[in-house]
């Protein structure tokens, strides 16, 4: 539903995609999530796995708003 951008510095952009027919169509008490599970590697070699949990609640009358819930993996 939308593009996630993870960032050198640990940071992270989510870009939603208004366009998409699914987004489009929610009304008010309605969502969707997007999920996004990704694994980091330090200098050296150690991994870290984490998984962000987009949630798009729709709005009848204007665009959806968006909710990020970072999960942190060890």
């Amino acid at each position: 539903y939308g593009t996630l951008i993870l960032h050198a510095d640990g940071s992270y952009t989510y870009q939603l995609n208004n366009n998409n027919t699914d987004v489009n169509a929610l009304k008010d008490n309605q969502s969707l999530q997007d999920v996004f599970s990704y694994t980091i590697t330090d200098g050296d070699g150690d991994k870290s796995t984490a998984t962000i949990t987009i949630t798009i609640n729709g709005h009848t009358d204007g665009a959806p708003n968006v909710v990020i819930t970072d999960h942190n993996g060890s």
